[in-house]
């Protein structure tokens, strides 16, 4: 009896101790060490995605993070890189998130295409100096404190990302050295329009930076692959404007679009491929969007319809349109389904005049 105890007791001890050596392996040294020093970078990471996931410092610098020995941990042999290149960093991130196995193997669901957008897009062009691309991971998504999108802590959720783009598309000094021709203002006409001033009351709803040119694979305006090249803005402004359930929130018709493929200007663009004929952000302005009011209707009609805006100001329609308030163009021939004007559309027109 005496033996089968002692038995019991060296066999139960000898679990004990192993698993707290398992355990004890299975610890993150590195950042237990870095923790201990107040290192800002692990105080940082303590909350960053990868960390909760079970992903050790070593995940990304390499090494063995399983050993509380220097020399052991930062190894070359064990594979350790320090920290990456800024030339060849993103091919960090890509090991895994390329790798649908790895992702699925930490219960990630989201896509593993995101490398192969971003080669291919205008970001990922050299830097002016040779750095590596011009913008890669960690440039938008940082380094020791990421987030998933869906986090309002992250640096990519649709509140926060229009002052991320910001930080380069708002400095001078910056874009010259890429594209000094493109306008530096983006983010302040933003913050004037509709959609910049709902995101600015934390609604992540309203359309941002990545909402209408994307995010991996963002190109250059007049790139036919732009999600904001003529053709394709009348869909991407459908993507919210045509959904009813998101437009209730904000009493907004959803049949713009509809109306749009059908009328002269919708014909004229997508089925005809008129580069200049108007698509939603001419008339309804793009970074600075407001919807064209009263006293705007006209004079957005009349930047590509000068000579007709001309004839009607100085007609007398144009002094009865004033006293009665009358959105003179939209008046007559609408907005989105604005058609050839006919004899038959002209016999419509005596509803604004009893």
């Amino acid at each position: 009896m005496k033996t089968t105890l002692k038995s019991f007791f060296i066999l139960s001890l000898f679990l004990i101790l192993s698993q707290k050596m398992l355990l004890a392996q299975s610890v993150d040294q590195c950042f237990k060490c870095h923790s201990d020093m107040d290192d800002e970078k692990a105080a940082l990471y303590k909350s960053d995605i990868h960390h909760l996931n079970g992903i050790s410092c070593a995940g990304c610098h390499g090494g063995d993070s399983s050993s509380d020995d220097m020399d052991i941990a930062m190894s070359q042999e064990k594979g350790f890189i320090g920290v990456p290149q800024r030339t060849t960093r993103y091919k960090v991130c890509v090991n895994c998130h390329a790798d649908q196995n790895k992702m699925k193997k930490y219960g990630a669901n989201i896509p593993t295409d995101q490398f192969e957008n971003l080669k291919e897009s205008v970001h990922f062009q050299p830097t002016y100096n040779n750095l590596g691309p011009i913008a890669d991971c960690i440039t938008c998504h940082s380094v020791h404190n990421i987030k998933k999108v869906k986090d309002p802590e992250s640096k990519v959720y649709p509140t926060r990302i229009t002052a991320l783009c910001g930080e380069c598309h708002s400095s001078a000094e910056y874009m010259k050295n890429y594209n000094p021709s493109l306008p530096v203002d983006q983010v302040s006409k933003y913050r004037t329009s509709v959609h910049g001033n709902l995101n600015a009351k934390g609604d992540p709803n309203a359309a941002e930076c990545a909402s209408c040119h994307g995010s991996h694979e963002i190109q250059p305006v007049k790139d036919s692959r732009s999600l904001v090249y003529a053709t394709n803005i009348p869909s991407v402004c459908s993507k919210c404007h045509s959904d009813s359930k998101l437009m209730s929130n904000y009493k907004i018709p959803t049949d713009q679009y509809k109306n749009y493929v059908q009328s002269v200007h919708g014909i004229a663009l997508l089925e005809k491929g008129d580069l200049s004929s108007p698509s939603c952000n001419d008339c309804h302005g793009n970074h600075g969007a407001v919807p064209p009011g009263v006293e705007s209707i006209s004079k957005v009609c009349g930047t590509c319809h000068v000579l007709n805006m001309e004839l009607f100001e100085q007609s007398p329609h144009k002094k009865a349109f004033d006293e009665h308030n009358y959105p003179e163009c939209e008046s007559c021939h609408g907005n989105h389904l604005v058609k050839p004007a006919t004899i038959a559309s002209v016999a419509g027109f005596t509803r604004w005049f009893p």
